[in-house]
């Protein structure tokens, strides 16, 4: 399931659902980054994980907590903090 803010962040044209896709797909720029190494660490160790990260190629900030799933995947809930960031700088 992606919420409209979810495929709002996801950056698919005409409000595509990620629903389906992997997200490395969704998100190529994350492969070798520390996103990818969050993610990981979560399905290695079964626990979830808090963080924010940069998308500085799309512009915007999220807010990241991934809870590992029974069948071994991740379900993950973005919140954009871009607007934060921005307020604070």
């Amino acid at each position: 399931y992606a919420n409209a803010a979810a495929r709002r962040l996801s950056g698919l044209a005409d409000g595509a659902s990620p629903v389906g896709r992997s997200h490395w797909e969704v998100w190529p720029e994350t492969v070798g980054s520390a996103v990818e190494g969050h993610y990981r660490r979560a399905v290695a160790e079964g626990r979830s994980v808090h963080f924010e990260h940069h998308y500085a190629a799309r512009g915007v900030w999220h807010e990241v907590h991934a809870f590992p799933t029974e069948a071994g995947g991740l379900a993950i809930v973005y919140r954009d903090v871009t607007e934060e960031h921005a307020a604070a700088a």
